[in-house]
């Protein structure tokens, strides 16, 4: 498991992490696991899908480190200032127009940068529901913001693709 997953992740202490991991959740859980095949497949399952997992959050946490970067970026000049601070009003002012579980969804998913899948565990509802949830309200905003050019171009490059 520790070759394949090293092969996949390249970095021996975050694969060391991942193997133990899966270890210990097979331990914790012995009692209740019913294998119908070998554990082999059952252990290499567990490998993918936590290899999955620690791409998502990784590039979940680059995107929010890049969005960091380009609000900087943002802030260099005056006009700029000014139309980024205009569309955080705009967007807030829309934003409540939304119902509170989607409000606090985005919230989760577009500033503080959780997957919906932490989202769904946080709320104790589905990750269908959380994405139906930031559907709504990323489709809400659009129409809200739709023919103001400056508006919309920060509204997609901040909430819709980070």
């Amino acid at each position: 498991m520790f070759g394949i997953g090293y092969w996949k992740i390249k970095n021996v202490d975050v694969t060391r992490t991942i193997v133990q991991d899966i270890f210990l959740s097979l331990w914790e859980r012995r009692e209740d696991i019913e294998l119908n095949g070998p554990i082999e497949n059952y252990l290499m399952g567990c490998l993918k899908f936590k290899i999955i997992d620690y791409y998502r959050e990784a590039e979940a946490h680059n995107v929010i480190q890049i969005s960091k970067e380009m609000e900087l970026v943002a802030y260099n000049t005056t006009e700029q200032e000014l139309e980024y601070e205009e569309l955080q009003e705009r967007l807030n002012i829309h934003l409540k127009e939304l119902p509170s579980k989607t409000q606090k969804i985005f919230s989760l998913s577009k500033v503080n940068g959780f997957t919906n899948s932490k989202i769904a565990k946080k709320l104790a509802t589905s990750e269908r529901t959380v994405y139906a949830h930031l559907t709504n309200a990323v489709s809400h905003l659009k129409k809200q913001l739709k023919g103001d050019y400056k508006i919309t171009f920060w509204f997609f490059f901040f909430y819709c693709f980070l």
